[in-house]
């Protein structure tokens, strides 16, 4: 499917015949305005869709696997640590070489599902602390954690710089959580710091 879509975005007509698809000359217009056409992101946890974005994608977000599908396991939770990320991450780049790809070419981001912003340093400990006895896990491994970003607005900006050199993030899809005051905040006081 996404070659097929590459396809009718950067030729003027476009043929493939597959197991699932069957295209005989076809075409789209309007044409995107990028070329060769815009960048495809693609998404996921398992090494099935991360596979394929590294063959294919521009741009992958590396989502936390949490569970079966419709369900969040605090087991599954706990295993999403820094070092699974990156290990997830490295996976990436390791099939788009490959595949013939410079993964220098691939970026990269995560989804925070769990935005913290607190007034004192003491506040996000706590609360990464709670959520650590939660997950079995320290209140400092909680804050590296990819699916949380917790602490005053400079400790999340810090930690964001951290990540981008650490893992080479450079995007970020923040959850719902927390509410449009929680959105604006990270809009007005952290977003533009990083």
């Amino acid at each position: 499917a996404v070659r097929i879509i590459k396809g009718l975005w950067s030729e003027s007509r476009t043929t493939f015949h597959g197991e699932f698809y069957q295209l005989d000359n076809a075409l789209i217009v309007p044409t995107p305005v990028q070329r060769p056409h815009p960048p495809v992101m693609l998404g996921g946890s398992g090494k099935g869709i991360l596979r394929i974005a590294a063959r294919e994608a521009d741009h992958v977000n590396i989502i936390s696997d949490a569970g079966r599908a419709g369900t969040i396991l605090m087991t599954e939770v706990a295993k999403v640590t820094e070092d699974a990320f990156k290990a997830k991450i490295d996976f990436v780049r390791t099939e788009a070489s490959a595949a013939g790809r410079d993964p220098d070419a691939i970026t990269f981001s995560s989804t925070i599902f769990m935005p913290m912003i607190t007034e004192t340093e003491a506040q996000g400990n706590e609360f990464a602390g709670g959520m650590g006895g939660a997950f079995g896990l320290t209140a400092e491994q909680v804050k590296h954690m990819p699916m949380a970003l917790i602490g005053t607005p400079d400790e999340c900006v810090a930690e964001l710089k951290r990540r981008e050199r650490a893992w080479g993030t450079k995007h970020y899809i923040l959850s719902g959580f927390g509410g449009p005051a929680l959105a604006e905040r990270f809009a007005r006081e952290i977003a533009p710091k990083v």
